[in-house]
């Protein structure tokens, strides 16, 4: 059986393919609260309850538990549409794409 996991709508991003965020697991990674795209750093909740309690303390970008399966499952495609969209960045520079860098 798994956990669960606190995920929010993301404020910016979307662009990037960014639509959601997951609570990281601040024993694991001290440098950023959300991750779009780790999973190894999401913090699994082992009880519904307790991550019920602490997505209500968290006001804004509607802030949900879902199952923690579900979580890992959304940022591995918000990972894979990152860097799809990067990739597209880079092909629509072209084969002369490096002239509009050079001074």
């Amino acid at each position: 059986m798994s956990g669960f996991a606190i995920i929010c709508d993301a404020r910016k991003g979307h662009g990037l393919g960014i639509d959601i965020l997951v609570l990281v697991d601040r024993g694991k990674c001290r440098s950023q609260w959300w991750t779009s795209d780790d999973p190894t750093i999401a913090l699994d909740y082992t009880k519904k309850s307790a991550a019920q309690f602490a997505a209500r303390r968290l006001k804004r970008n509607h802030a949900r538990v879902v199952p923690f399966e579900h979580a890992v499952q959304a940022l591995r495609d918000q990972a894979r549409e990152i860097m799809h969209n990067e990739a597209m960045d880079d092909a629509e520079a072209g084969w002369d794409g490096h002239k509009g860098y050079c001074a």
